[in-house]
């Protein structure tokens, strides 16, 4: 589950991302109203009123998931039930990521609609705006992307609040560790090295290709040769990658985290396709080089760690309108 949150983040992070890459073309753009069944009330977490905008658009986030790992057609035919409990309990234990966050965000003080975040969040819209070529394309990207305009502003906000929340646990509050000593003793004890090979759930013949791999390996081919032949990850490299537990899903930690220095793994499968891992030594001079990098991504994943936390306590409540719409989500 943990992996499928990540996910839903980085999804949602890619919307307000191009906040850091455009620069600002001076223009405003009124907030689209959205329509009375776009704010249907589905449901609520801690008392907080969830929108039928954002049950569908993680519903139809959680199906591109499922599809890719399953199928296209899951969701027709005899074991259609199946796929939409499954999709079901995804979305139900999902859509409490933005609660937590806001949660965590009163309990410092931080609150939704704040003028200056607000500022930024229309200049992040108006930046979308006007990179996707005018009104209309950003209109499109929308429906394409099953959102509202008043969704997409509320995640940008979130994620801004997010960013704030971060900021103040690290410096104010002093709750996530700050010291570079101790960071540099936490990811000796911690992280461990790795690389892999993977294969996507959506390439064809993906199954054969990573068994392919295996036996390639199991014939005394180096990995590295393997790697760079068959594996679609393109940011992994011969030096490896440092990870720490949350960095990536849960079925690739168990494995990852379980192999001794030298060892390579079977082949492992998670949602998104399917993995060789070799474990590494750790390079002390690599340690250094990427030390800041590295400092980063421990005082993220510890943060996110919190949030995991913080939203594990927290349950969607669904009402009437909810169990209609997830019934036949795709068609209503």
């Amino acid at each position: 589950m943990r992996a499928a949150k990540r996910l839903l983040a980085l999804i949602l992070s890619l919307f307000v991302s191009m906040l850091s890459t455009l620069s600002f073309m001076g223009c405003a753009y009124e907030p689209i109203e959205p329509d009375d069944e776009d704010l249907t009330v589905v449901g609520q977490v801690e008392g907080k009123d969830v929108y039928l905008e954002e049950l569908r658009f993680v519903a139809y986030t959680y199906r591109d998931i499922l599809t890719a790992q399953y199928g296209e057609d899951i969701f027709e035919g005899d074991e259609a039930d199946k796929y939409l409990d499954m999709l079901r309990e995804l979305v139900y234990s999902n859509i409490t990521a933005n609660y937590a966050i806001l949660l965590l965000c009163e309990e410092v003080s931080i609150e939704l609609g704040n003028a200056t975040v607000l500022e930024k969040v229309n200049e992040t819209i108006a930046e979308s705006v006007e990179e996707m070529g005018g009104m209309g394309k950003y209109k499109k990207f929308l429906k394409e992307n099953h959102m509202t305009d008043h969704f997409y502003r509320f995640s940008t906000e979130i994620s801004l609040l997010e960013n704030e929340l971060m900021y103040v646990y690290v410096d104010d509050l002093l709750l996530i560790e700050d010291d570079d000593e101790e960071i540099y003793d936490i990811i000796k004890d911690d992280f461990i090295v790795v690389r892999h090979i993977f294969v996507s759930h959506t390439t064809e013949g993906a199954s054969d290709r990573i068994e392919t791999a295996n036996q390639r390996l199991s014939a005394g081919e180096a990995f590295g040769d393997v790697m760079a032949d068959v594996g679609e990850d393109t940011d992994m490299t011969e030096e490896g990658l440092f990870i720490l537990e949350g960095y990536m899903t849960q079925a690739y930690e168990d494995v990852a985290f379980g192999l001794k220095v030298g060892e390579r793994s079977d082949i492992v499968s998670d949602e998104n396709g399917y993995y060789i891992i070799e474990r590494l030594e750790m390079s002390v001079p690599s340690l250094m080089m990427q030390f800041d990098y590295l400092k980063e991504l421990y005082q993220t994943y510890t943060f996110y760690s919190m949030i995991d936390e913080a939203q594990a306590k927290l349950t969607f409540v669904p009402n009437e309108a909810c169990e209609s719409y997830m019934k036949d989500p795709f068609n209503s």
